[in-house]
């Protein structure tokens, strides 16, 4: 079990089987079979929105208990909170899996990482024209 806070509470990150349920009822992705759902990995690296949502669906017992809304507790995660909440998720995803593929998981974490720290040094690269031409041919 791995812990996180989004400032205000400190909440525990379960994944077991029937937290993984709840996930793949609320949400449509199986964090079971991640390995061979190239969209959710796709997800997972590029949308933080989607970890937060898997988050809800994690904490969402002890959000009841506390009497903490979804909206309360999206609302707190940002920036620093938002990077330590994937990455309790990621310690908590990998200690899920049994061999092998705790170890599949493991490198998938650290490929997104990998890839995160290869786009982040390409945009301090780049120039304040060439961020613009590339935001507007995104937007296109």
């Amino acid at each position: 079990m791995k812990q996180f806070s989004d400032g205000v509470k400190d909440w525990k990150l379960m994944i077991n089987v029937s937290s993984l349920l709840r996930v793949r009822d609320q949400l449509g992705v199986n964090l079971g079979a991640i390995f061979a759902d190239g969209e959710a990995i796709d997800r997972l690296f590029n949308d933080p929105l989607f970890v937060a949502e898997i988050a809800w669906c994690l904490v969402e017992t002890q959000a009841a208990e506390r009497d903490t809304t979804r909206d309360d507790f999206l609302s707190r995660l940002g920036g620093s909170k938002l990077q330590d909440l994937e990455s309790a998720f990621w310690d908590e995803l990998i200690a899920f899996f049994p061999p092998p593929k705790d170890e599949m998981a493991r490198r998938l974490r650290d490929m997104i990482h990998d890839l995160r720290t290869e786009q982040a040094s390409t945009v301090e690269q780049m120039t304040s024209s060439e961020l613009f031409s590339n935001a507007q041919e995104s937007s296109a």
